[in-house]
């Protein structure tokens, strides 16, 4: 009991980057991609959103391949988990299944330098320029 104990994250940040580091590394772009989607979108997002705004690449050529399409979305929360939550909003008189950050902490910690300082650096995000980053993949 006490070795399970020890091996608990002891603060917030820590359990971030045990989650982060959890993602396959295959799947990291894709996940860096979703959450900055997630976190710095003016309005929250759609599932399916998320899913298609997750295999665009703006450096590739072509930047969206439909042959990398996610087909089952339940694959957005086995990379995410504990990361987002889902929603419901209503949008033009409609419910929508939305995603969401899980507690404003983990946008609070994907900008802090904390989290340059550990090994799940490569998610660290600036506001300006996960917003210039939306913007341009929107417009592809």
């Amino acid at each position: 009991m006490q070795d399970a104990l020890r091996s608990l994250p002891k603060t917030l940040d820590e359990t971030y980057t045990r989650i982060i580091l959890g993602i396959p590394e295959g799947h990291r772009e894709k996940a860096i991609r979703a959450l900055k989607w997630v976190a710095f979108s003016l309005e929250s997002i759609k599932l399916n959103e998320l899913a298609e705004a997750m295999i665009i690449d703006a450096a590739a050529d072509p930047p969206f391949d439909p042959r990398n399409r996610i087909f089952d979305k339940s694959f957005v929360f086995e990379l995410l988990g504990p990361l987002i939550i889902t929603k419901w909003e209503y949008r033009s008189g409609e419910p929508h299944k939305m995603i969401k950050l899980a507690h404003f902490s983990v946008k609070e910690y994907l900008e802090s330098v904390r989290i340059r300082q550990t090994h799940a650096r490569e998610f660290f995000m600036e506001d300006h320029k996960a917003k210039q980053d939306i913007v341009e993949e929107s417009i592809l």
